[in-house]
């Protein structure tokens, strides 16, 4: 089974209105969802999570999601040729799908990202040490980050100014504003969560424990404000290279 990590917006629980909250299981996503990430629950359902005394729900829009990461999928591999890896009819299809959702429902928006067998480096630049929970017990521990969705979105502001101008990470830069774009769509009354979710299952649990990727980001980060690039060039490398076996899987699959 594919493990993921995800990252996910939560909106208060008064805000969601009358969707149900997710039980375990589900119905499992019926055969278009061979090109997506992972097995998806269609049930139209909210994940929910008690944060700072408040309630919060994150609606898992199955069919939104399916459609994005056919699209992510077929556009990660367009450099190979059309329809190589996604055949163009089914991208084709699921583009004037997604088109039709948001055409009727244009406030629809996925709440959930999903990673498999990595969790992408841009996905640690909204969170500091002390969003930082160990969740679980004994084999079954994995890293958890949470913070508000203003501190998310300041944390996003402050490492698009230090990669600004830096042609060497200009690829970073543009993956941290779109991830800045899609967090800018939600209130600023959400709770954001990054979950390594089964991921963490891939780490031995001191290994997890000691994790310390947020770290290295905001050290980079830290450097390229002080205009030390090489530093910041081997902060970055250290924490690439954590998460570079299961990145190179995610590629490779």
């Amino acid at each position: 089974m594919i493990k993921t990590a995800q990252l996910r917006v939560y909106l208060p629980s008064e805000r969601v209105g009358s969707l149900p909250e997710a039980e375990a299981g589900g119905a499992r996503a019926p055969h278009d969802l061979t090109y997506a990430i992972g097995a998806l629950s269609m049930s139209d359902d909210a994940l929910a999570a008690e944060w700072r005394g408040r309630r919060y729900l994150c609606p898992r829009t199955p069919r939104l999601r399916m459609l994005e990461g056919v699209l992510a999928v077929s556009n990660a591999y367009d450099r190979l040729g059309t329809g190589s890896v996604v055949p163009e009819q089914v991208a084709g299809a699921a583009k004037a799908e997604l088109e039709r959702i948001h055409f009727e429902r244009p406030a629809a928006r996925a709440h959930i990202l999903t990673s498999a067998w990595h969790v992408p480096l841009r996905w640690f630049v909204p969170f500091v040490t002390s969003n930082r929970e160990i969740v679980g017990h004994g084999s079954g521990l994995r890293v958890r980050y949470r913070c508000d969705q203003r501190e998310a979105m300041s944390n996003l502001d402050w490492a698009v100014s230090a990669l600004h101008g830096v042609e060497l990470l200009e690829h970073v830069m543009l993956e941290v504003r779109e991830l800045r774009r899609w967090l800018g769509e939600f209130p600023t009354s959400s709770m954001v969560e990054l979950d390594y979710g089964s991921v963490s299952e891939m780490f031995d649990e001191s290994d997890l424990v000691l994790d310390e990727s947020v770290v290295e980001i905001k050290a980079a980060l830290d450097a390229l404000h002080r205009g030390t690039i090489p530093s910041a060039i081997r902060h970055y490398h250290r924490v690439a290279s954590r998460w570079a076996g299961g990145a190179s899987i995610s590629s490779s699959n």
